[in-house]
């Protein structure tokens, strides 16, 4: 009440304080008026900026019109000055083509002319010639006639003599110069072979180096692989590897696979013993790069990962095949009665997907490993174990079995140990590998030096004996044509000078004839080069007349070009202008839209400020001003609101806290005056409660000495009901001052007596049912007697209730009414449950 009747209070003092949010409400509500003409009015000033820049570009429109005028009125222009140069070049054109074949008739003429005056030059040429031959003929003759008298007796035979000896000397001297030239050109050849033979070595050299130097770089690229796989066992298969497994982790988590794609097959497992890796992997090949796929959707998703991340001419295979759970049985297939183990045997892979795709690619079931190549090829050859097709060697040589028995050598060097598992002594094997090459490829290095410094010894050899051949053969051709000149000289016949008179004097004859001939073809020389001058004169003139014609043709076609290059940038600028043209209307179009838009904007506001303040509120203040006022008076009725409460919840929260207070007032003084009378009848009830106790307590007191009389016991019960105790005390004899504890009675004495306190409290008692079990076990005959009698009569005199009573004793000598019925149990069996009767015997 007090707490209650506080609240009251409290409320009416909040109740009392909501005049002023009323104020600030109602100012709220103003400045939301205000709001509401002030969007319309920023819409309107929003407008202005919009329907001004519509203007602006409306005025530049008209200069985009006139621009567009100006450029077709120029291009018009440009194409009349075009059409006026393309007559005159054509006018010129068809003049020069009018005079083309008069110039072609002249050219043929002058070169008709200039071939005629050629001939004729060729032909007073050659008169001349022979005209100069004969003269020079002539004047031999006379000369040989004139020797021919002087030296009439000349010795001859001398000379003959000097000359034989002279020949036979030099025929010495030439075989001599033979020899030594014979000689030169053997050591030529023999230099030219050393460097045909260095150069070959050279070239084999090379190809060795080349060779060489592969292996270097291929055991330097197996190196770093290995130094890499230190951390990261896959990177031995490639740099690329676990970029592309992370992707297809990746993808594989996003759900993208169906199943995840496995591989490379190489990393997925490992060997028993690594004595057999290099086997291994020559049987396997490029399967230990291969990846496996459960499908074609997994294999395509794979093959964009390997186009990405894996270098181009290395992207290894896709082996398509459904994942099974389980290995392949292969043990009716496979290799048997065999002491060599199996490539399966020496796999050591706990997934099946890689071993059964290792089956089906490969067959290793039917694959064994021999240690030993000879061991290898005799049991290859003569006796190949059951199902076995193919063997490998330690070192990775191929066995193929009979009857097509077959034996490749493997390449050791170019073994990767792609399965190895000891990466540091495979690192140390390769660095050993490497710098044994390094110092093959020194030597090699070194014997290529040797052989291009003998090549160039040679070589300087060979250049001088060709030097030696050369003067050799100078000094022998010389010596031959010393030789032919003395050789062809001959004796002198008698001398006969008539013939050569005759023939001076035919020679004199065909002089004369000749001049004449000259003479004529001189004549003819002169008209044929008067024709030729008149024939080059016209051409020139031709010509002339056409190279003017083609020189102010060339002026109007460059003018030509000029009208034309101005015509198509007058077309440019026109279509440029055009399409500024286009897009300034557009412009203006879309800021007609754009000042329509924003005048249905401001007459939807103007609807919506009209609902809100029909009347038209002219402010200056922005919407963001108002609403910043309204938000910070909200605030503020927020927090007096948050304060005081809302003022509907304040007036309910009043007027309930009023009038509960005032019915729980009412109910108080109702709930005092009730406690008053329930006092009053409690306090009653109490006194009759103890009456009512007095009562049964003494009515079951007498009741018990009643029953105890029966016997001709004497007994007593005290109840005590502030201690809720009860004390009992029977005494078999009739000495009344004698009272014993009940613990003092025999046992059948302290049945009976227990029998009357029952029955004293049935008599108290308001139960419907009345149960007793075996109550006179310890009772005589006479106390069962008279208990039962009496527990009978109580039974008849109560006929509304119900009376059980146990007994293993008979009592079918009772007299009992049609009320009371006997249940005679069965006796229990004996004779099982291994409890037997006792014979005389056993007694």
């Amino acid at each position: 009440m007090p707490k209650l009747r506080d609240q009251v209070l409290q409320w009416e003092h909040k109740f009392k304080n909501l005049g002023a949010l009323s104020d600030l409400k109602a100012k709220v509500k103003a400045l939301k008026n205000e709001m509401a003409w002030a969007f319309v009015l920023e819409k309107e000033k929003g407008l202005e900026p919009l329907q001004k820049a519509l203007r602006t570009e409306e005025a530049r429109l008209p200069k985009f019109v006139q621009k567009v005028e100006e450029s077709k009125e120029k291009m018009k222009a440009c194409e009349e000055n075009l059409k006026k140069k393309k007559e005159e070049v054509l006018r010129i054109t068809q003049e020069v083509e009018r005079l083309m074949p008069q110039l072609k008739e002249r050219r043929d003429a002058f070169s008709t002319s200039k071939v005629e005056l050629r001939s004729a030059f060729n032909a007073v040429s050659n008169i001349n010639r022979d005209l100069k031959s004969a003269i020079s003929d002539r004047k031999q003759l006379m000369e040989r006639i004139h020797e021919l008298q002087k030296s009439a007796q000349h010795d001859y035979e001398a000379e003959r003599l000097a000359r034989q000896h002279h020949i036979e000397k030099l025929e010495g001297e030439l075989r001599s110069e033979e020899a030594e030239h014979r000689v030169a050109e053997h050591e030529r050849e023999q230099f030219q072979a050393a460097v045909s033979k260095y150069k070959t070595d050279i070239y084999n050299l090379e190809r060795d180096l080349r060779a060489k130097q592969e292996e270097i770089n291929q055991c330097q690229r197996n190196l770093q692989t290995l130094k890499d796989a230190r951390s990261n066992r896959v990177k031995r298969f490639g740099s690329w590897v676990p970029s592309a497994l992370e992707k297809i982790e990746e993808w594989h988590r996003q759900g993208r696979f169906h199943r995840k794609p496995l591989g490379p097959l190489g990393s997925c497992f490992q060997l028993k013993e690594q004595c057999w890796s290099v086997a291994a992997e020559a049987c396997l090949r490029g399967l230990i790069h291969s990846f496996a796929c459960h499908d074609h959707h997994d294999e395509k998703l794979l093959e964009q990962i390997l186009r990405e991340v894996a270098p181009h001419g290395r992207r290894p295979s896709i082996i398509t095949a459904k994942f099974r759970e389980r290995v392949h049985d292969v043990s009716k297939f496979r290799v048997r009665d065999s002491p060599y183990p199996a490539v399966l045997d020496v796999i050591q892979c706990d997934d099946p997907v890689v071993l059964n795709t290792l089956i089906d690619q490969r067959g290793i079931e039917n694959i064994i490993l021999i240690t030993e190549a000879a061991e290898a090829r005799n049991v290859m050859m003569h006796r190949p174990p059951s199902n076995c097709n193919e063997a490998f060697t330690r070192e990775g040589d191929q066995l193929f079995c009979q009857p097509t028995f077959r034996y490749y050598s493997s390449d050791t060097s170019s073994a990767r140990c792609f399965l190895t598992s000891d990466v540091e002594r495979e690192i140390v094997g390769h660095e050993k590998i490497l710098v044994g090459l390094n110092q093959e490829v020194k030597k090699l290095q070194d014997q290529k030096v040797e052989l291009q410094n003998n090549i160039r010894s040679n070589q300087q050899m060979e250049k001088r004996c060709e030097t030696k051949l050369m003067k050799l053969g100078e000094k022998i051709s010389n010596l031959k044509y010393e030789l032919k000149e003395l050789r062809s000289v001959e004796d002198p016949v008698p001398v006969d000078i008539s013939t050569l008179e005759e023939d001076v004097e035919t020679y004199s004859q065909q002089i004369l004839e000749l001049e004449d001939r000259r003479a004529q073809a001189e004549a003819l020389k002169q008209e044929k080069q008067q024709q030729c001058n008149d024939a080059e004169t016209h051409f020139h003139e031709m010509e002339a007349q056409m190279k003017a014609l083609t020189d102010s043709d060339l002026p109007l076609k460059e003018e030509l070009t000029s009208f034309q290059n101005d015509l198509d940038v007058a077309l440019s600028h026109k279509r440029h202008y055009q399409t500024k043209l286009k897009e300034q209307e557009k412009n203006i179009e879309d800021h007609k839209k754009n000042v329509a838009a924003m005048q249905q904007q401001i007459q939807a506001d103007e609807a919506k400020a009209a609902q809100i303040c029909p009347e038209r509120i002219n402010t200056r203040r922005t919407p963001r001003n108002l609403e910043s006022e309204i938000n910070q008076i909200n605030i503020r009725i927020t927090q007096e609101e948050k304060s005081q409460g809302n003022p509907e919840e304040i007036t309910r929260q009043y007027n309930e806290t009023q009038m509960a207070y005032k019915k729980l007032n009412k109910e108080v003084n109702q709930f005092k005056r009730f406690l008053e009378n329930l006092d009053r009848v409690m306090a009653h009830r109490n006194e009759a409660y103890a009456r009512f106790q007095r009562t049964i307590a003494l009515r079951t007191k007498y009741n018990f000495i009643m029953m105890l009389a029966h016997r001709k016991y004497i007994g007593k019960m005290i109840f005590n009901h502030s201690t809720q105790t009860l004390d009992m005390w029977v005494s078999p004899t009739e000495q009344t001052d004698v009272t014993k504890d009940l613990k003092s009675l025999s046992g059948g004495e302290r049945s009976f007596a227990t029998v009357c306190f029952i029955l004293s409290l049935w008599n108290a008692m308001e139960s419907p049912f009345r149960c007793l079990d075996e109550f006179d076990v310890f009772m005589d005959m006479v106390n069962r007697r008279i208990s039962m009698d009496m527990m009978l009569q109580v039974a008849k005199t109560q006929k509304d209730r119900q009376f059980i009573f146990l007994t293993p004793q008979d009592m079918s000598q009772l007299n009992i009414g049609r009320e009371c019925r006997i249940f005679r149990m069965p006796d229990p069996d004996r004779t099982q449950g291994g409890q037997t009767t006792l014979t005389s015997t056993q007694e």
